[in-house]
This record gives C-alpha cells, sequence and structure tokens, in this order.
C-alpha cells in the first residue's frame, strides 16, 4: 500500500515479510520527482539531474508512475 510522506514528498510503502521482518520502501514517482522539481525553482536551480533513469519504466497507463512526463513538461 502506497503511504505518502509529507516530510520528504517521497512515497513509501512498508511489508511485513512472513518471517516477521518488517522493511520500508522509498521511492519516487511523479508526485515526488515534481515536488523536487518545484524546490528546485524555488531556490532558482536551472537544472537538475536524475540518477538511473534509464531504469525507470515509462508508466505511461499508470499515472502516479508515468515519471517520464513530469521531466519532459518542466
Amino acid at each position: 500500500m502506497r503511504i505518502w510522506d509529507e516530510a520528504s514528498h517521497n512515497p513509501c510503502l512498508s511489508y511485513t515479510t512472513e518471517d516477521g521482518e518488517h522493511y520500508k520502501l522509498w521511492y519516487e514517482d511523479a508526485q515526488s520527482v515534481a515536488d523536487k522539481l518545484q524546490l528546485a525553482r524555488m531556490f532558482g536551480i536551472t537544472g537538475v539531474s536524475v540518477w538511473r533513469l534509464g531504469a525507470i519504466p515509462a508508466y505511461s497507463d499508470v499515472p502516479d508512475y508515468n515519471v517520464w512526463s513530469v521531466l519532459s513538461a518542466r
């Protein structure tokens, strides 16, 4: 289940394995990338870089995950 963390403006999810281990996974989605781009603009930053962008699939059918469209629109 997706959880939105207001402090970091990042989505995350928590899960527990069958043996009782708890994990929290943080990731980027379209909203978190848009928020980071807005923050960069607020500070007058005119360029950004993205680590491993090639590993991000273009989920055109899932709006929250379509990071490519957010980057190309800005």
